[in-house]
C-alpha cells in the first residue's frame, strides 16, 4: 500500500491500492491482481476502503459507510491507452439503508482532463450526478436535492425532496442526457440492502449507451449527443448527507474494443490485394 501525499483542508488523503492490469479494467477486491485505485476523501471522517468481507464473494470496495457528510472518491488507473470505439461495463452494488442519502455514480474520465492515474484532487461534481466536462457518467440517486428547493439540481423537479427517490441517471461532458425517474417503476429499488447486477455498453463511434440492471433495461441504445471516442479511465464517487447509507461496489470489469492498428489494417489491404491477383 503506497501512501501519496496528503491534501489540504478538505482532501484528508488518497491511499494508492493494487497493481496495474492488462488493457481491461477489473476489480474483485478479493485480494488478487485488481487495477490500481486511488482512493480519496472530500467530507468528513470516513474514507473509502476495501472490505475483506461481506461483498458478493469475499471483499468489496465500500464507498461510504452509514455516516453523515461522506464524498469518497475512487479513480482506477488507465489501462487502455488511446481510444477504443466501444466499451462494456459491469459491476455490482449495494445500497444500504432504511433512510438513502444521497447515492452514487460510475463514470468514464477523460484522462486528458483528469489524468492515467492517481487520484482527481477535488470532487469535480456532485458523486451521485456526474454532470462535469470530460464525463460520462451514470448516476444512482437516492435523495431529490430539488423539488422546487434547489432548482440547479439535475433531479427531477416533480419529486419531493427527500429519500424516498430512486433514480438513475446518465451525463456527458456538463449536460444531463437521460434519466429513470423512478426506478421502482421497472421493479428495482435501489437501496434495498441487496447486491444488483449492472450491465452495460457505450458505443463511442456510435454516440450511444445502453445499460441493464438486474437485467432491466435502464437505457437502450440512448443517444448522447457530441459523443465521440476519448480516452479514459473509470471513477466511482459517492457521498452522504443529514441521512445516510451504505453504498459497496464489487466485481468490476471494463472491456475496451480497441481501435484497429495500423499493422493490421496493413495486413487486412495485403490480404485484400492477394485475393484480388489470385482472382486475376
Amino acid at each position: 500500500m503506497k501512501l501519496l501525499p496528503l491534501f489540504t483542508l478538505a482532501v484528508s488523503g488518497a491511499i494508492t491500492v493494487g497493481s496495474t492490469s492488462a488493457a481491461n479494467t477489473s476489480a474483485s477486491f478479493d485480494g488478487g491482481a485488481d487495477t490500481a485505485l486511488t482512493l480519496e476523501r472530500f467530507g468528513d471522517p470516513g474514507q473509502a476502503s476495501i472490505q475483506t468481507t461481506g461483498g458478493n464473494g469475499g471483499g468489496y470496495l465500500q464507498l461510504t459507510d452509514k455516516v453523515n457528510g461522506q464524498n469518497n472518491w475512487a479513480s482506477f488507473d488507465r489501462t487502455h491507452v488511446g481510444t477504443a470505439p466501444q466499451s462494456t461495463f459491469s459491476f455490482q452494488f449495494r445500497i444500504d439503508s432504511t433512510a438513502s442519502a444521497d447515492g452514487f455514480s460510475f463514470s468514464y474520465a477523460d484522462t486528458s482532463k483528469y489524468g492515467v492515474s492517481g487520484g482527481v484532487g477535488a470532487p469535480v461534481f456532485t458523486p451521485e450526478d456526474p454532470k462535469a466536462a470530460g464525463i460520462l457518467g451514470f448516476g444512482f440517486d437516492t435523495w431529490s436535492n430539488n423539488g422546487g428547493v434547489d432548482t440547479a439540481s439535475p433531479d427531477d423537479p416533480a419529486q419531493a425532496q427527500s429519500s424516498d427517490y430512486q433514480e438513475i441517471s446518465v451525463f456527458y461532458d456538463n449536460s444531463l442526457v437521460a434519466r429513470v425517474n423512478d426506478t421502482r417503476t421497472l421493479g428495482l429499488t435501489l437501496d434495498d440492502g441487496l447486491w444488483h447486477d449492472v450491465y452495460g455498453t457505450v458505443d463511442f463511434a456510435g454516440g450511444t449507451v445502453s445499460m441493464t440492471v438486474d437485467g432491466k433495461t435502464i437505457f437502450g441504445n440512448q443517444a448522447v449527443a457530441g459523443l465521440t471516442p476519448f480516452e479514459s479511465r473509470a471513477i466511482f464517487a459517492a457521498r452522504t448527507g443529514g441521512e445516510n447509507e451504505l453504498a459497496g461496489i464489487d466485481n468490476l470489469n471494463i472491456t475496451y474494443v480497441p481501435e484497429p492498428s495500423i499493422m493490421a489494417l496493413g495486413g487486412l489491404g495485403l490480404g485484400m490485394l492477394f485475393l484480388r491477383k489470385r482472382k486475376n
